[in-house]
């Protein structure tokens, strides 16, 4: 993995000269470099067809997730155009192997390759000029991998075209250029750059290896042909400059006249360099190129400090691959100085232990070099053993040198545990779609993370099972931004298990779970946490990575990642049916999903419509809700929708039709529930029929009970009737608070009907009895059968009386002392206002006790 800095010009004795310079961890070079002045083992192994990435130059980042299959490795070629200069950073992540990426232009010259940034992954960034441009990623195994090309304004020359360098025949005659004889003589001055190192206040300072200062970029001349140097200095509040070791050239510092060379310890583990130099100052930074390569520092008209020592590193070493979840273990860091004044008390306080504790701390060598760290996890997940560099020497935690210098680099190392699943995002097992595996909630409160590569625009699911009720808690971008948590997780087990709030890349209240690239604003569209579930929209085709973890217990359970595919539509093109008497089912995939259903009814005829879930094993949505029924051109039904008038949580809809016809019942689930449901539509049984073939009969002086089983029933009650008598048909139902004829509020006669079932006109009457009870009076022209048709505006039971009235209306009590009427104090009576004006009257025998002056001393009702 690598990072290649390098100066061509005509002829092979410069190219055998010349120095790659590498400056920090990333370092833009140019111009296009002949393939003679590659080194060998950055040559392209075979021809692979490029996949076209087309012009990106308007794209803030393009990303490819992609894989290499082959036992053998192999390459993969990305071709991309600029339309105009840009700088572009290359950035090779989540690498499951090994594998190294290159930047190569049109014509297969390399102008830049990756430098490991740990974990195996590679990033370099170049300026470059208009054109076309391929990137090869090449491994030796086969790799799953994350490329992205991020675009930004140019920084300095663009490299990537250049003037006619000539032949590799002419050699030609470079002026000033040493010989192998006489190497370093008459030096070519190759390259100048000013360096703007950070320092405050002209203090010397120090800061981590990852920040970053700036160079400025300047161009120079050999034999004719431009070219153009941008560096990237990684800073300690002074220079680094390295070589890499594959490059089999010298590399002298010159300050001022007095040289040294740099030192291999000073080199942070895994950078690939030759040595590190290191200076403390802004200043003005040149070079030659030769046999050797001679660079000089000076700051203008301002004296340099004396000569800077790089600061002391750290690192570890003797690391266990893995540790068993309880026994203790033990790791070493060293320190590539001697008397930093460390102890074990201040190491105690300066290392960081995630998912375990330091045990003990004893020094390995007399100098304070090296120590021995002693760890006890606390469960079968990872441990990582930290020490941050601190920004001073002030704090009890500081690990710094007698003259003020500072640790440069933050040394970390990890150590497996036996968790089946890594309980961080960078460690998420693979999770593939249509597919399902098998966790272990070990401990309470246990993680375990998933990576999923997600599409663009699509809908996906993730769920799980299992008796420790694990959940969603935490999903996380390929960059490792948070963009959604949970917010409190105390939920019931019916419902959502708690609220959730979505969050951007910079928005996160768990800020040491960032990882911010910068330039995100939030990576999907839509994301809905459940129990048990989640699913989530991305608006960009991405890994993904998501947290899972039980608070309730431990435990198997089963997680499993399924793109939703809507499975009927909301609307009358559905494809959904049931028939009346018959069952179907459905699936609400996402929150605010709809599923319609088409079914015949006939008019007149009470359906009961139930949409059953999880309440009563019909399905796991738990909270069906039926939105409504629906006519043959989709309008809604008024009064069709029911929540909860089902069994439990489940839905029910008592619906008579007032025509023939298709209708549509319409699903969902309430709030932003999801899961499977079962549809089911029966006609209701009706206690009487509404035509003549009813079992109804009442006779005349008497009564009969029924019941409105739906608005719209009609209940027919079979009559005998003497000719040219008149009688009165009453229907009575409930009145005011009082329920002795039935529960009906308001019923009606629909009509009186011949013995044929023909209707006679103006029989059809809402009310004319006491409150909203129906009456008619109706003098028979033949002696026969007759049909009262009763109905009522609601559901409930009635009571119908036919009563013969042809010598005038009964009286039931006399409006005087004659009446047979009675009350008892503290009781009731039941009577009826027959006609109008008719009185009733009530005897009531009292006691002198209760009389006074000669009336009643309590109200009477």
């Amino acid at each position: 993995m690598r990072t290649l800095a390098a100066w061509w010009s005509c002829g092979s004795r410069f190219l055998k000269a010349g120095a790659a310079v590498s400056v920090g961890a990333a370092a833009v070079l140019g111009p296009l470099a002949s393939p003679m002045g590659a080194s060998p083992e950055l040559q392209l192994r075979d021809d692979v067809q490029a996949v076209e990435l087309g012009d990106i130059t308007d794209e803030a980042k393009t990303v490819v997730n992609s894989t290499i299959d082959d036992a053998a490795g192999g390459a993969e070629r990305y071709r991309f155009e600029l339309s105009v200069p840009k700088s572009v950073e290359v950035v090779l992540r989540r690498l499951t192997a090994n594998a190294d990426v290159y930047l190569e232009s049109a014509g297969g010259d390399l102008l830049g390759s990756g430098e490991e940034l740990g974990r195996s992954d590679e990033r370099f960034s170049l300026t470059l000029a208009a054109g076309s441009y391929e990137v090869r990623v090449e491994s030796s195994s086969p790799v799953r991998y994350r490329l992205k090309l991020k675009l930004s304004e140019p920084v300095g020359d663009p490299i990537g075209a250049r003037t006619d360098p000539g032949t590799e025949t002419d050699t030609g005659t470079e002026a000033g250029l040493g010989t192998e004889s006489d190497p370093g003589t008459d030096l070519v001055e190759a390259w100048t750059a000013v360096l703007d190192v950070g320092a405050t206040g002209g203090t010397v300072g120090y800061s981590r290896w990852a920040n970053f200062g700036s160079l400025t970029s300047e161009s120079f001349d050999v034999d004719g042909s431009s070219y153009g140097v941008i560096l990237l200095a990684e800073l300690a509040g002074g220079l680094y400059l390295g070589l890499r070791r594959s490059l089999d050239v010298e590399f002298v510092l010159d300050i001022d006249g007095e040289q040294f060379v740099a030192s291999q310890s000073q080199v942070p583990a895994g950078l690939p360099l030759r040595g590190a130099y290191w200076w403390p100052s802004d200043g003005l930074l040149s070079g030659s190129a030769g046999n050797t390569a001679d660079v000089s520092l000076s700051a203008g008209t301002d004296a340099l400090p004396e000569r800077g020592t790089a600061p002391p590193g750290a690192w570890f070493s003797r690391v266990p691959e893995a540790h068993d979840g309880s026994s203790q273990f033990t790791l070493r860091l060293s320190f590539d100085e001697s008397d930093l004044g460390v102890t074990s008390s201040l190491l105690t306080d300066a290392l960081t232990v995630t998912g375990g504790s330091l045990a003990a701390v004893s020094e390995v060598s007399p100098v304070g070099r090296t120590w021995e760290l002693a760890v006890t996890p606390d469960g079968p997940h990872s441990v990582t053993v930290s020490l941050a560099a601190a920004p001073d020497c002030v704090s009890t935690t500081s690990v710094c040198a007698a003259d003020g210098r500072m640790l440069r680099n933050s040394p970390q190392a990890t150590v497996r545990g036996t968790d089946d699943h890594g309980n961080e995002a960078a460690e998420g097992s693979p999770l593939e779609m249509d597919a399902t595996l098998r966790g272990q909630i070990e401990t309470p409160g246990d993680e375990d993370w998933f990576s999923v590569l997600l599409e663009k625009g699509h809908t996906y699911q993730i769920d799980l099972d299992g008796p420790a009720l694990p959940y969603v808690h935490e999903v996380q971008d390929s960059e490792g931004n948070v963009i959604s948590e949970e917010e409190n997780s105390g939920g019931e087990s019916e419902g959502l298990r708690g609220l959730y709030r979505a969050l951007d890349g910079l928005g996160s209240r768990m800020p040491a779970a960032l990882k911010d690239s910068g330039d995100d604003s939030g990576a999907v569209d839509s994301m809905v946490f459940g129990d048990g579930w989640a699913q989530i929209t991305p608006s960009e085709t991405a890994t993904y990575f998501i947290g899972t973890r039980s608070d309730k217990g431990t435990g198997d359970y089963e997680v499993s990642l399924r793109q939703v595919v809507d499975d009927y539509a909301a609307d009358t093109t559905t494809t959904a049916t049931v028939s009346v008497g018959g069952t179907a089912t459905g699936d609400i995939e996402e929150a605010g999903d709809h599923d319609w259903f088409k079914v015949e009814l006939e008019a007149g005829k009470a359906y009961l419509v139930d949409l059953m879930g999880a309440q009563s094993g019909d399905g796991t949505l738990r909270d069906p809700y039926l939105t409504g029924i629906h006519n043959a051109s989709g309008r809604r039904v008024s009064g069709t929708s029911d929540d909860d008038s089902g069994e439990g949580t489940n839905s029910r809809v008592r619906f008579v039709p007032a025509s023939n016809g298709t209708f549509y019942v319409a699903a969902r689930g309430a709030g932003d529930r999801i899961g499977t449901y079962t549809v089911a539509v029966a006609q209701q049984p009706d206690d009487l029929g509404a035509d003549t073939s009813t079992a109804g009969a009442v006779t005349v002086g008497g009564t009969a009970e029924g019941e409105i089983e739906a608005e719209g029933d009609h209940d027919w009650f079979a009559v005998t009737l003497a000719a040219n008598k008149r009688y009165r048909f009453d229907v009575k139902g409930k009145q005011l608070y009082q329920s002795l004829n039935g529960t009906l509020v308001n019923p009606y006669i629909d009509s009186l009907y011949r013995s044929d079932g023909t209707r006679i006109a103006g029989t059809h009457i809402n009310d004319g009895g006491s409150y909203w009870d129906a009456r008619v009076d109706f003098t028979a022209p033949a002696a026969g059968v007759y049909y009262l048709s009763a109905g009522g505006y609601g559901e409930g039971t009635y009571t119908v009386a036919v009563t013969d009235i042809t010598g005038g209306v009964p009286d039931d009590f006399a409006a005087g002392t004659t009446t047979i009427g009675t009350v008892a104090v503290g009781g009731t009576a039941a009577g009826e206002v027959q006609f109008g004006g008719d009185k009733d009257w009530f005897a009531v025998r009292v006691s002198g006790s209760l009389c006074k002056g000669g009336g009643l001393r309590e109200s009477v009702r």
